[in-house]
C-alpha cells in the first residue's frame, strides 16, 4: 500500500496532474475500474456485496 501511494504521488506531481486525468479516464473507461497506479503496484479492483 505505501509502495502503491508513493509511486502514484511521484507520478502525479512529475506529470504536473496529467497522470490524474489518465488514471481517472481509465477508471471511467475499463471493466475492471483499474487505474495507473493499479497497474504499476500490481494491485487489483475488488467490490464486495453487503
Amino acid at each position: 500500500m505505501l509502495l502503491r501511494n508513493v509511486v502514484t504521488g511521484l507520478i502525479y506531481g512529475i506529470t504536473l496532474g496529467i497522470a490524474v486525468i489518465v488514471s481517472a479516464t481509465m477508471v471511467g473507461a475499463r471493466e475492471d475500474k483499474r487505474s495507473l497506479h493499479d497497474f504499476i503496484a500490481g494491485t487489483e479492483v475488488v467490490h464486495e456485496r453487503l
